[in-house]
């Protein structure tokens, strides 16, 4: 699948009233889609690890798009500065419940 295939598809899916919601949380309008972290691990498995993909849609820098990016990379291909970069954003504007992630994980060991 190509970038703009997997925008489009998460635009298409976006949701105004969770954006509205998720700014409760102190998560910016700006670039939201609203697309819950449930859907994302969804599209995350069909994907699989796509690591070049994955640093496409994250530099996007759509909040979703980037948390689906933290998904499907593949940890190992990771450089400790993109590790950093993640980690610094996901503190700063993720839910609590995203600290699954691989990249987080390979951070930790």
């Amino acid at each position: 699948m190509q970038l703009n295939e997997v925008l489009d598809y998460l635009h298409s899916i976006a949701n105004a009233d969770n954006v509205a919601g998720m700014a409760r949380f102190g998560i910016k309008p700006h670039n939201t889609l609203g697309i819950d972290i449930y859907t994302l691990r969804k599209i995350a498995k069909g994907f699989g690890t796509d690591h070049a993909l994955a640093l496409q849609v994250w530099d996007s820098g759509i909040h979703e798009a980037r948390i689906l990016a933290s998904y499907i990379a593949d940890p190992q291909r990771m450089s400790e500065a993109q590790i950093e970069q993640y980690n610094r954003w996901r503190i700063r504007y993720t839910l609590p419940f995203a600290s699954a992630s691989p990249l987080r994980c390979r951070r930790l060991r």
